[in-house]
Parts: C-alpha cells; sequence; structure tokens
C-alpha cells in the first residue's frame, strides 16, 4: 500500500519546548530529524491499522523493559508493534536486532502485567516504512526465547 507521506516535514512541524533542544549543532539535527521521520512513520503506520479496525492504546509506551512503539487492540487481541523507517522496506526489515526483540518481549510483558492483561490474545509486528511512505506489515513477526 502506497500512502502520500513525506518523511522530511519542514523543521517547523515538530519544534520540540525543551530549550535545551533547540541547539543548532549538526548532531542536534540530525536527531530532530530522526524523531520527525519516525513521529511520520509511526502515524502512517497507525492509519492503516485503523484502516483494519484496531484501535491505539498506547504510543511510545515505555516501561522497565524498554519501549514499544505502538500498542494497538482489536476485538480479539492485543498488538505490540515496532515501527521500523528506512530508506528501503528491505533495510527497514534488517534493521531489527536480537536484542531489539527481546526488549519489545521484556517491555509487553512489563505492559500486560501493569495493565492486568496477562491473559489476552497477543501479537508482534513489525511495521516497516520506507522513504516513499509506502508501509508494510508483517503480523507475528516476532519470536521470542523463553
Amino acid at each position: 500500500m502506497q500512502l502520500e507521506l513525506c518523511l522530511d516535514p519542514p523543521a517547523a512541524a515538530f519544534t520540540p519546548s525543551n530549550s535545551s533542544l533547540r541547539a543548532n549543532g549538526p548532531k542536534v539535527q540530525r536527531g530532530r530529524q530522526a524523531f520527525q521521520k519516525g513521529v511520520l512513520a509511526e502515524l502512517a503506520v497507525e492509519r492503516l491499522y485503523h484502516e483494519r479496525n484496531a484501535k491505539v492504546i498506547g504510543r511510545r509506551v515505555r516501561t522497565r523493559g524498554g519501549e514499544i512503539d505502538l500498542i494497538l487492540e482489536t476485538k480479539d487481541e492485543v498488538i505490540f508493534v515496532e515501527v521500523k523507517a528506512r530508506r528501503s522496506l528491505e533495510e527497514a526489515a534488517h534493521s531489527v536486532s536480537r536484542r531489539q526483540i527481546d526488549r519489545i518481549g521484556t517491555a509487553a510483558l512489563d505492559w500486560l502485567e501493569q495493565q492486568h492483561r496477562l491473559q489476552s490474545a497477543i501479537r508482534f509486528d513489525v511495521a516497516l516504512v520506507d522513504r516513499y511512505g509506502t508501509v508494510e506489515i508483517r503480523e507475528n513477526a516476532l519470536l521470542f526465547d523463553g
């Protein structure tokens, strides 16, 4: 599916309020651009899940175990989503490391415990976004040890 999405928005689109981030150094600018692209990629992924009747119940959720990009819910299950935006879908797919997979599993378990939802049916997806805004969702993409 091709979405109309620009992953290079004007800098004013997401201006951080934290005065320490207002510096104009190249490292800060790269970080700001990466953040903006990540937010836009997550919005594109949300739109696609919305079309599939999934409701967003968490964005960039932080737990003791780590951060989960998106948590969605359908009538049947809770879906934990790792969003990867790269130049190509292939690069995005190859950017998910074993360490990240383990972190997502730990963070999801923490969240389920906090929400008293350990009995819920769950799924772990990876959503890939390329530089043109193409979104590909790979359902049940993550496997966990233990």
